[in-house]
């Protein structure tokens, strides 16, 4: 019995030292890959860039002047507003990666806060 307590004390003060060293290597480079996953599966998703490229082909087909007016007038509503979730979709995203970054220290010094009083 003493062998196993002593075991997994060991594993734990292990696992002190071994989990910040993690944290900011292997843990890093997935959620800096996470971050670009995201950040690729928002831009193909919202398609920004798309619309953008199709702002003055007109829509159904329509080659009078009231058909392009009303394409390009809804293209651009559809641009900014696509935009502007593009962009707080990245700083959602940004935040939980530096959230991941800054975490560690966070709850250190909480800890230390909490031990001192």
């Amino acid at each position: 019995m003493g062998l196993v307590i002593r075991r997994l004390l060991l594993d734990a003060l292990l696992d002190i030292f071994v989990t910040p060293i993690w944290w900011y290597t292997s843990g890093l480079k997935a959620v800096a890959h996470w971050w670009i996953y995201m950040t690729r599966r928002a831009s193909a998703s919202l398609g920004v860039l798309l619309w953008l490229k199709n702002l003055f082909v007109p829509m159904f087909g329509q080659r009078d002047w009231q058909g392009r007016l009303i394409s390009i007038l809804m293209r651009f509503v559809q641009v900014i507003a696509r935009g502007i979730a593009y962009v707080v979709w990245m700083a959602a995203v940004t935040a939980l990666l530096f959230l991941w970054i800054s975490a560690p220290l966070l709850l250190f010094l909480g800890l230390v806060f909490a031990v001192t009083g």
